[in-house]
C-alpha cells in the first residue's frame, strides 16, 4: 500500500507539471497499473500519457478515471494497427471459409455469407466439390506430378493426374492412368470412382493396397489401366500430404486463422515486438475442471494464488465442468459451480483484472447433442459469472482458436476414449 501511495505522489507531480489534476480514483488506478511494470518503464509511460492527453485537447484540467483508462489503453497499444489484436478468441462459427481460385491458383475467402442450420441439398454437393478441389490442387503440386524441367532427368518418373471425364471419352485402352476420386458404391458390391466430372466402374480384383486406411467415402488415388469402360486398378494409395511450410505460399498474406484482420498477423512486426518483450507471458490450460468437486476447487484456488502476483495472459478452462451425470438438476449445479468459481477468482484482484478466463465446453456440458462444433455454454447459466468478471470471462465454442500476438493456437476437447 505504501508503494502505491508513493507512486500516486509521483503521478500527481508529473501531471501537475503538465497542467492536469487527477481525481483520487484515477490516480489510484494509474498507480496500480504502473506497479505491474518494471521501474525503468514507469517514467516513459507517464511521459507518453501526458503527451497523449495534451494532444487530445482536454477541455477540463481535472481528469476522471475513465479518461485515464482510455489514455492508458491507447498508450499501451501504441504502434499497433486497429486490426492488430494481442489476444483474440475465435469461435468455430466465425472461422473464415476459404475456396481455391483456379485462375489465381491460390486460396481466397469465400464471400458467400449464407449460414443456415438446415441448408439446401446443393450444399452437400458443394461440400464434396470443395473437398475434392483442395485435395486435387494439393496433389498436383506434389513432386510425383510436377515436371521440373531444370533438375529432372530421364530416369525420374512423373505421373499425369487425370479426371474421370478423360477416361469416359476414350474408346481404346489407356495404360498408366492415375485418377483422384471418391470411393463409392453406386451399385451394391460394385465400386466406382467419382469426381465432379463423372464416375467410372472399378475392378479391384488385382489391386495392391499401399499404406493407409481405405474406406467407402474417402478420396483415393487409383493407378491402373482403362479398358471396356472399366478402370482396372493395380494400386490404391492415399492422396499425398503437405506441410504447412509448403502450403503457406498458396495462401499469400490472407488471414486464414480468423479475427478482424484481413491479413495474416504472423508477420506483424509490432505484435512480434510485444511477444518478445513479454517472454515470461504464459497461457495456462486446465481440462476436466469439475466445479462440483471440492478437491478440484481447492486445487484451482492454489493455482490462482500462485499466479496472482504474475497474472498469465489467459487461463483456458476446458470441460467437462461437472463430474456428476446429466440430470434435470445439471444446469442448476453448473450455474452454482460457476458462481463459486467467480467468487474464488474475485479473491485474487490481479487475476481478475489482468487475466482472461476462457471456457471451452466438453461433451456432457449443455446445451447441445454429441455434435461438433459445440456452442458456448448458454447465457442463462453464465450470466452471473459474466456480471462478476465482466470482459475477463470469455465463453467460446469447442473447438476454438486463440491468437496471441503472432502465435496461432487451436483448442479442441475431443472424445478420444469413445473413438478408440
Amino acid at each position: 500500500m505504501g508503494e502505491v501511495q508513493q507512486l500516486r505522489t509521483e503521478i500527481t507531480s508529473t501531471f501537475k507539471l503538465n497542467g492536469f489534476t487527477l481525481r483520487r480514483d484515477a490516480g489510484t488506478f494509474l498507480a496500480e497499473e504502473l506497479l505491474l511494470l518494471p521501474p525503468s518503464e514507469r517514467d516513459t509511460i507517464l511521459e507518453k500519457l501526458s503527451a497523449h492527453l495534451l494532444h487530445q485537447c482536454v477541455t477540463q484540467p481535472i481528469l476522471e478515471k475513465e479518461q485515464i483508462e482510455i489514455a492508458f489503453k491507447e498508450c499501451s497499444t501504441a504502434g499497433l494497427e486497429e486490426h492488430e489484436t494481442v489476444l483474440n478468441i475465435i469461435d468455430a462459427f466465425t472461422v473464415p471459409k476459404l475456396c481455391y481460385d483456379y485462375e489465381l491458383k491460390k486460396f481466397v475467402k469465400d464471400i458467400t455469407n449464407e449460414k443456415c442450420l438446415l441448408p439446401d441439398p446443393r450444399w452437400k454437393s458443394r461440400f464434396m466439390i470443395d473437398r475434392y478441389t483442395v485435395i486435387w490442387q494439393r496433389t498436383l503440386r506434389n513432386k510425383l506430378f510436377t515436371l521440373d524441367k531444370v533438375h529432372s532427368s530421364e530416369s525420374d518418373k512423373r505421373f499425369q493426374l487425370r479426371r474421370v471425364e478423360f477416361l469416359l471419352s476414350c474408346s481404346s485402352r489407356v495404360n498408366d492412368v492415375v485418377v483422384l476420386g471418391l470411393l463409392t458404391q453406386v451399385i451394391e458390391r460394385q465400386y466406382h470412382l467419382e469426381d465432379p466430372t463423372g464416375s467410372v466402374l472399378l475392378d479391384i480384383s488385382n489391386v495392391r493396397y499401399h499404406s493407409g486406411l481405405f474406406t467407402e467415402g474417402s478420396y483415393v488415388l487409383a493407378e491402373g489401366y482403362f479398358e471396356d469402360k472399366t478402370l482396372h486398378v493395380t494400386g490404391l494409395v492415399q492422396p499425398p500430404v503437405e506441410s504447412r511450410e509448403e502450403s503457406s505460399p498458396y495462401f499469400g498474406n490472407l488471414n486464414t486463422f480468423g479475427g478482424k484482420s484481413r491479413t495474416s498477423l504472423k508477420n506483424s512486426k509490432s505484435l512480434l515486438k510485444i511477444e518478445n518483450d513479454n517472454r515470461d507471458g504464459v497461457i495456462v490450460f486446465v481440462s476436466d475442471v469439475w466445479l462440483d468437486s471440492p478437491k478440484v476447487m481447492d486445487r484451482l484456488k492454489k493455482l490462482f494464488a500462485g499466479f496472482d502476483d504474475f497474472p498469465p495472459i489467459a487461463i483456458v478452462l476446458i470441460g467437462e465442468f461437472l463430474s456428476c451425470p446429466y440430470t434435470y438438476k445439471f444446469h442448476m449445479h453448473l450455474k452454482n459451480g460457476l458462481n463459486t468459481l467467480a467468487d474464488t477468482i474475485c479473491q485474487f484482484r490481479n487475476l481478475r483484472d489482468y487475466c482472461k478466463f476462457v471456457f471451452v465446453p466438453g461433451k456432457s456440458d449443455p446445451a447441445a447433442a454429441n455434435v461438433l462444433p459445440r456452442p458456448p455454454l448458454p447465457e442463462y447459466i453464465t450470466d452471473t459469472i459474466q456480471r462478476k468478471l465482466g470482459d475477463s470471462a470469455i465463453f467460446t465454442t469447442n473447438p476454438c482458436r486463440i491468437q496471441y500476438c503472432t502465435q496461432e493456437i487451436v483448442v479442441f476437447r475431443g472424445f478420444g476414449d469413445e473413438i478408440m
